[in-house]
């Protein structure tokens, strides 16, 4: 599917984003709140996990909360697997 993807950490939580336009001088643009999405009890429509998670971005980068955005791509072309980021 070729999606860039990423794992953005803040404190305390982690949550989803991908480029909506590929390439390297692209921007991580979209989000998903993945306790949100994926909560088997309250399960929320797609459109609203998408706005909270860019709610949960904006707020945090405002606030210089931004801990790290791990890059899923890269990560795997360095041969770090998943279950090995700290």
């Amino acid at each position: 599917m070729n999606i860039e993807t990423a794992i953005i950490l803040v404190p305390g939580h982690a949550f989803l984003a991908w480029k909506s336009k590929p390439g390297p001088n692209s921007r991580f643009d979209k989000f998903l709140e993945t306790t949100l999405a994926f909560n088997i009890n309250n399960r929320v429509p797609y459109e609203s996990a998408a706005l909270s998670g860019g709610q949960q971005y904006e707020k945090h980068n405002r606030a210089k909360q931004i801990e790290r955005v791990i890059d899923i791509r890269e990560m795997w072309k360095s041969g770090v697997t998943l279950n090995e980021v700290p």
